[in-house]
């Protein structure tokens, strides 16, 4: 598409931005990382024309462009800006995985919320049975995410799993779409008020980790957070993500 598109096309200069910033954060280089600001900013000013013309905004490759500048802006996040999204976006293979964390961060969710229900409605009186039936679908959903992180995070899963026995798994970073379909899961169990505190921390580890070793801004921003309020922040990055799979 891109060879159709020819190298002065805005799928191909996205493509450049997207590539400048994933070096230069890898790299810690601020040249690349200046480079594609600037390349990002022209782009955009370019692309709001491209946009304004709805036949355009119709084509495929327009389409693609809006995803890749959605990408950069979550790459890209920092502290000081956290990134304005452009568009909305093996049995354990990433994809698989990223799809059952969705489920069981939804589950956890919900039990949160018939946890709080419960105890409000006994008075705040704790109810062994019941609780203790939540409490126990809350670790089999949390202990699913737990295990994914090898799935979705290493380079080779049979090279981490053979380190992890022999006692140094030592954990190798895989491709970047593993990490941005990790961080909403991550967030939600780091921030979780039924989750474990250690649990939290090493949730939190997590994604400052996808944030240094994998290049994802936004990923060291949430692991900054202990409270959910950046929900919607994670979820808007996830949309765009999706969305660029499904193109």
């Amino acid at each position: 598409m891109i060879s159709q598109a020819g190298p002065e096309s805005e799928l191909a200069q996205a493509c450049t931005i997207i590539a400048l910033t994933n070096l230069g954060r890898k790299l810690e280089n601020d040249v690349y990382i200046t480079k594609a600001k600037g390349l990002y900013t022209l782009l955009l000013r370019s692309f709001r024309l491209s946009i304004s013309d709805s036949a355009k905004f119709a084509t495929l490759e327009s389409l693609i462009t809006a995803a890749l500048l959605g990408l950069y802006e979550v790459i890209s996040s920092t502290d000081t800006y956290p990134g304005a999204h452009v568009t909305g976006q093996g049995m354990y293979h990433p994809y698989v995985a990223s799809i059952w964390n969705s489920y069981r961060k939804a589950c956890l969710l919900v039990l949160d919320i018939i946890l709080n229900c419960h105890r409000r409605i006994n008075n705040c009186s704790r109810s062994v049975q019941s609780e203790d039936l939540i409490h126990k679908e809350i670790a089999q959903h949390t202990e699913g995410i737990i295990s994914s992180i090898p799935y979705l995070l290493a380079a080779d899963l049979q090279s981490f799993i053979q380190n992890a026995t022999a006692g140094s798994p030592a954990l190798v970073p895989g491709r970047p779409v593993g990490g941005l379909l990790s961080m909403q899961a991550f967030y939600i169990l780091s921030t979780l008020p039924t989750a474990d505190a250690k649990l939290k921390v090493y949730m939190r580890d997590c994604l400052a980790w996808i944030g240094t070793r994998m290049g994802i801004g936004q990923a060291t921003i949430l692991s900054k957070c202990t409270t959910i309020d950046q929900f919607h922040y994670a979820t808007e990055a996830r949309v765009i993500i999706w969305a660029g799979m499904l193109i």
